[in-house]
């Protein structure tokens, strides 16, 4: 429609630009854009196979201080965090970062061996250990 942007790219290659409404859509009365999202329930195009998040090392150091220290309240954060129970995240999977992530405690490389190709001089550092 008049309102929908459009993805156009060149010659069948991955060069592609947005292609921004030729009409934006109409104003909500909260000044925000309106957005209609249609949803064919009888069309799949891909499966639902769960949800996570990630889980970088200062997130790691914070539930093993609490662990330690809280046992229950930490019991508790679990079920919120992985439970199918009403009120409760449910999440399915974690990505743990290994080595330096945006919210590490500290820089990491794991391997600086210049021409190591082989990493026989990796190493976890013990965040990273930790998280494992």
């Amino acid at each position: 429609s008049k309102h929908e942007a459009k993805l156009v790219c060149q010659n069948g290659t991955h060069d592609c630009t947005v292609v921004p409404p030729a009409v934006p859509p109409p104003w909500g009365a909260d000044g925000g854009h309106r957005v209609r999202v249609a949803v064919d329930r009888g069309t799949v195009l891909q499966k639902m196979v769960g949800f996570g998040a990630a889980m970088p090392q200062s997130s790691a150091v914070v539930l093993k201080r609490l662990k330690n220290k809280e046992p229950g309240t930490y019991m508790t954060v679990m079920k919120r965090l992985f439970s199918t129970e009403d009120g409760a995240a449910g999440l399915t999977m974690m990505r743990f970062p290994i080595g330096s992530c945006d919210f590490s405690r500290h820089f990491v490389t794991l391997d600086d061996v210049a021409g190591d190709f082989h990493f026989s001089s990796f190493a976890l550092d013990g965040d990273s250990q930790m998280i494992i």
